[in-house]
């Protein structure tokens, strides 16, 4: 059976790929790591929560485009499915630290590296983006399996 996980360099045709999901995306609370700057005609700036549909309708067009593409190419492409703590601005805490609502799932491969046959899993980087993992853990449960 061949390995869904298995990465030895960056220069091998691509075979599979993890795509996120524009779904749910916001602009996050502050936070004291991180001041995010929304682009100019966007998302309010100094305000925090989901993300005007229209920009989420646009991002979804763009990113299906693109997995259309790949798949043309003979990539196999796997979609992350979003935990609902994603779909509304739902506080998440630690007993160290709250926030007020999380990130999204757009860029998933912004917490796991695959090197050769392993998955390697980092902490968010930002108190919005702690809880990233639970979007990508049944994918990867399928892939152990």
């Amino acid at each position: 059976m061949a390995k869904i996980v298995n990465s030895w360099n960056e220069w091998d045709p691509l075979k599979r790929v993890i795509v996120g999901r524009p779904d749910g995306s916001q602009i996050p609370a502050p936070e004291p790591a991180w001041d995010f700057d929304a682009p100019n005609g966007g998302f309010p700036l100094g305000s925090w929560g989901l993300m005007p549909q229209e920009m989420v309708d646009a991002a979804n067009e763009q990113v299906e485009g693109f997995v259309k593409m790949m798949e043309k190419r003979g990539i196999t492409v796997d979609r992350v499915e979003l935990h609902e703590v994603m779909l509304s601005p739902t506080p998440v805490s630690t007993p160290d630290w709250t926030q007020l609502n999380m990130r999204g799932i757009s860029c998933p491969r912004d917490m796991f590296i695959v090197m050769g046959n392993e998955i390697i899993e980092t902490a968010g980087c930002h108190r919005s983006r702690w809880y990233e993992y639970l979007n990508l853990r049944p994918l990867f449960q399928k892939y152990f399996k």
